[in-house]
């Protein structure tokens, strides 16, 4: 029963390592992926591609940006309100 078993996970693993062997010779057959083109296409291919990658990086910045202005502008007329403790420092909340 075990050596069913070992041989069912060799052949398993054996077919895997082939497909992940072949599987990239699959890609570069393909027109569209950026096979058997010209340097200059692939170099489009992986500047779009970088592009993409950076744009959503650079709104999810934009947004925590946005957000921590804001959040510093509601929260200095608080701020504004605490009377100073005497020496210029400002008083503790006892809230």
């Amino acid at each position: 029963m075990r050596a069913l078993r070992r041989s069912s996970r060799s052949l398993a693993a054996a077919l895997v390592a082939t497909a992940l062997w072949l599987l990239p010779r699959a890609a570069l057959a393909c027109p569209v992926c950026g096979g058997g083109q010209k340097p200059a296409v692939g170099r489009a291919y992986l500047y779009g591609a970088l592009t993409m990658s950076v744009i959503p990086l650079i709104a999810a910045v934009g947004v925590a940006w946005w957000m921590r202005r804001r959040a510093r502008s509601l929260a200095a007329p608080a701020l504004a309100r605490v009377p100073a403790a005497p020496g210029g420092a400002p008083a503790p909340s006892h809230s």
